[in-house]
């Protein structure tokens, strides 16, 4: 199930462009998925299915395509060029059919708090400043702390 995804596509469906994809196993594992002119995915070796919030923070750029879960580094590998292209993020929803580890929709059956996308890849004490706020306000100041490009709060104070 899709968390987050970036698609040259504005609606619902095929995209001719696709990567950038955050997702969720039926058993819990966590995905991130880029397309530097191939497939690339990391996966969680754990799993998150227990009914807790976790935090989700995947980053792609020159030290790596990395992915982390409630602060920590769980999956990673070196670094590979950046696909460009313009295009729209989902919240939710993504184009997934042609990832190896794809799940079984294209919409996300969940709840989904803040997300936001930074210009330049977070660093491990960028993420666990983020990750460790103890409160919507002290996360809602982490988050904009590192000045992103796009901040969607969607719990709105929950």
């Amino acid at each position: 199930m899709p968390l987050v995804g970036f698609t040259s596509a504005q609606s619902a469906g095929a995209a001719g462009d696709y990567d950038r994809m955050i997702w969720t196993d039926p058993s819990g594992h966590r995905f991130f998925g880029v397309w530097p002119y191939r497939l690339s995915e990391v996966t969680s070796p754990a799993t998150y299915a227990d009914g807790r919030w976790h935090s989700v923070v995947a980053t792609w750029g020159p030290a790596g395509q990395d992915l982390y879960v409630d602060g920590s580094l769980v999956a990673s590998t070196p670094a590979s060029p950046v696909y460009t292209y313009a295009g729209y993020w989902h919240l939710g929803f993504a184009y997934t059919s042609s990832w190896s580890d794809a799940p079984t929709s294209d919409y996300f059956k969940g709840d989904l708090a803040d997300v936001a996308v930074y210009p330049s890849q977070l660093s491990a004490s960028q993420v666990a400043s983020v990750s460790s706020a103890t409160s919507y306000s002290a996360e809602s100041h982490a988050v904009l702390a590192l000045a992103p490009t796009s901040f969607w709060p969607l719990d709105a104070g929950a």
